[in-house]
């Protein structure tokens, strides 16, 4: 009988311990995606490096001092074509909208090329719900034409380091 007692009870905290212990995911590292107009999308994955090397990868440069702030992300699509999208200024509120030419203080551009075309934006949107650098980076975005009329629309959710 306490040979059974000692088995429950063990077995009991080798369940505890494995049910309540975190497990890692490296794999999921975040995406940053374009869809265009037409409902073609483009996705990429998060990679920690100054510049991405592989098709399907993306990176974020940071750059900051006390007054200012520089995110510039790169989007490696593949050997034609890529994307880029800016916002320089001020620090970042999350929730308020800022568009390529915002009163508050802040630049953001779009720029690239996709099925080996240039996109030609002349105006984008862009919402931050998360901006911690180091950490997790939520927003979307929204890329007009000349005559206003919508090239795509995108979003961001990653982990940055």
């Amino acid at each position: 009988m306490r040979l059974l007692q000692i088995f429950t009870i063990t077995s009991l905290a080798i369940m505890l311990f494995i049910g309540c212990s975190k497990k890692s995911d490296n794999s999921k590292t975040g995406t940053f995606s374009f869809t265009k107009v037409n409902g073609k999308t483009y996705t990429a994955t998060y990679v920690d490096a100054a510049i991405p090397s592989k098709n399907g990868t993306f990176s974020l440069q940071y750059q900051t001092n006390s007054t200012s702030t520089r995110w510039m992300f790169f989007v490696y699509v593949d050997n034609n074509n890529d994307l880029g999208l800016d916002v320089i200024g001020q620090p970042i509120v999350n929730g308020v909208s800022y568009t390529s030419n915002s009163s508050f203080g802040r630049t953001v551009s779009f720029y690239g090329k996709l099925d080996n075309e240039s996109l030609n934006p002349s105006r984008t949107t862009l919402v931050f719900e998360k901006s911690t650098y180091p950490g997790q980076i939520v927003g979307s975005f929204t890329v007009y034409g000349s005559n206003n009329t919508i090239i795509g629309s995108g979003n961001f959710d990653f982990e940055a380091k």
